[in-house]
């Protein structure tokens, strides 16, 4: 089992004050699911603690109501089964990249095609 240490909580609540400020609903989606019966053994919880930011975009993406199935295969589980699934949970919302915002920056290329779309705006350049 990891152990998870202040600096890993206060990191979470931090988070989840940040990612509450894009999804105002987080804590009203919290609260629906307990309403709904939907709890969390300590083993799990500490593996969402232990995560920060996925930690809690994996937790908003599991109280959703389409996930309900999700979320109750994770009610029971306790120990080390319960820990590795709310890694799988979190690892599926890192790989579908479900709640990253999108880049300022433009990349090299992306710069110069919208200089490009200028220019051809413009008159300094022609299409052929």
């Amino acid at each position: 089992m990891a152990e998870i240490t202040e600096d890993h909580v206060k990191a979470f609540v931090t988070q989840a004050q940040a990612f509450k400020s894009g999804h105002p609903d987080l804590v009203d989606a919290l609260q629906k699911a307990a309403d709904r019966g939907l709890t969390i053994e300590n083993d799990a919880v500490r593996e969402f603690i232990r995560y920060g930011r996925l930690g809690v975009e994996a937790l908003y993406d599991l109280v959703k109501p389409e996930n309900e199935g999700l979320a109750r295969s994770i009610m029971g589980l306790k120990g080390l089964r319960g820990e590795d699934k709310a890694r799988r949970i979190i690892d599926a919302v890192r790989r579908n990249q479900t709640y990253m915002t999108p880049q300022a920056e433009l990349s090299a290329t992306d710069q110069y095609l919208e200089q490009r779309h200028k220019d051809f705006a413009s008159g300094k350049r022609r299409r052929r």
